[in-house]
């Protein structure tokens, strides 16, 4: 007799419902013939301004040593142009060089958790690098954009190989936004140095942050998994824990609350039955992510 699973072959198959992020591993570009550069499709740089102004800085490179995965990646350099330190950002809004402001953005319909990517950053010195993400709304009513998440990172030296940098977004809204401006680029904000280079890869939204730390390998222990009711979380290191948020696939924040124990019962009867994240904070700042099927 043939059985169908339809619950679990939907959780097989679901992903996140996260607006893709454009050309996220840079494999597209288009070459402009004069003056000569290159710019990553769905992506914004300086290049056309600072060509004409003593050279790129932004490139396409396919050095093996310099790609993290596929045939392209990013490379972002600070330059010394007729017009000063210019540094090699890359957004996928749109640069105002008149205004010095970078605006609006991709579309985005969720509230995923974390931002990340894979960089190289080779600086001068010692210079950062940084990414910023910033998600908004447009608030009808008010006629104005409303800010509902942020988040950033300085990137240091990664000794010439890639590392995975990521972010966690902190939300200031419980609105869903929609729209995400992402900038990156190598060189601080008071100093840059002139041949400070940022490489990027694969930058990605997620909503399960590979950098946070395991229930066990802080000494939290959490069940049943699956759970229907209720999560029972339980210390066996005397770690205190303060407050616990719950996420959805789609990265969505459905559930919230203060801890203050070092035991505690989480209610989760009210879950639509699928897979979560919850996501607990400790009195140390540690940030603990763990994965449960509601059923």
């Amino acid at each position: 007799m043939k059985k169908s699973f339809p619950f679990f072959f939907s959780l097989l198959f679901s992903t996140a419902s996260f607006a893709q992020i454009s050309n996220a591993g840079f494999e597209d570009w288009t070459d402009n013939p004069v003056p000569s550069y290159s710019n990553p499709d769905d992506w914004t740089t300086l290049n056309s301004l600072s060509s004409s102004l003593g050279g790129a800085v932004v490139f396409k490179t396919s050095e093996v040593d310099e790609v993290y995965s596929g045939s392209f990646a990013a490379k972002m350099i600070t330059a010394d142009l007729f017009v000063g330190v210019t540094p090699g950002v890359i957004t996928n809004g749109i640069i105002n060089a008149q205004a010095q402001s970078i605006e609006e953005g991709q579309p985005i319909n969720s509230r995923p958790v974390v931002f990340g990517g894979w960089f190289r950053y080779d600086p001068v010195n010692v210079d950062t690098a940084f990414f910023s993400v910033t998600l908004t709304r447009w608030d009808a009513t008010n006629g104005v954009r409303e800010t509902v998440g942020v988040a950033n990172a300085d990137i240091f030296s990664t000794s010439g190989l890639y590392e995975n940098i990521e972010s966690l977004i902190s939300y200031s809204s419980m609105e869903i936004p929609d729209t995400v401006l992402i900038i990156m680029g190598p060189g601080n904000d008071i100093e840059p140095q002139v041949g400070s280079t940022l490489f990027a890869d694969d930058v990605y939204f997620s909503n399960s942050p590979a950098g946070l730390e395991t229930p066990e390998s802080i000494g939290l222990s959490v069940y049943p998994n699956p759970a229907s009711e209720e999560l029972r979380i339980t210390s066996t290191s005397n770690v205190e824990m303060q407050s616990y948020v719950i996420y959805s696939l789609d990265g969505k924040r459905v559930s919230q609350g203060r801890l203050n124990a070092s035991s505690a019962i989480v209610d989760v009867k009210s879950l639509t039955n699928g897979q979560y994240n919850l996501v607990i904070m400790t009195s140390e700042n540690d940030m603990v992510n763990h994965k449960f099927l509601k059923f």
